[in-house]
């Protein structure tokens, strides 16, 4: 069972709909798994994926470029018994709850 929203939503389309949730600016830049690896914070970090872990992290970024997460079912619709509220719909309520 895979449990996904109705549409395929980019990784450019999720920057935009974080934006506009929060009201933040926000860009996305593109890096190479070794660029992302070799930053400060990835390279000396305590983080879950950084330090020795931070290229193998990356790969998966890698992954999702290439389309291994753009997988839409109705596992979703059919548990819940409904049409699963939009990522949009979430990201806001979630925004919203945090800007309480």
């Amino acid at each position: 069972m895979i449990l996904s929203g109705s549409r395929e939503i980019s990784l450019t389309e999720t920057v935009e709909i974080l934006a506009k949730a929060t009201g933040a600016s926000t860009k996305i830049k593109e890096v190479s798994v070794e660029e992302y690896a070799n930053q400060a914070s990835q390279k000396d970090g305590q983080s879950y994926g950084s330090g020795d872990l931070a290229t193998k992290w990356a790969t998966a970024f890698e992954g999702v470029k290439e389309g291994s997460a753009s997988v839409v079912t109705s596992d979703l619709r059919e548990l819940l018994g409904r049409e699963p509220e939009s990522f949009e719909v979430t990201v806001e309520k979630m925004a919203r709850e945090a800007r309480k």
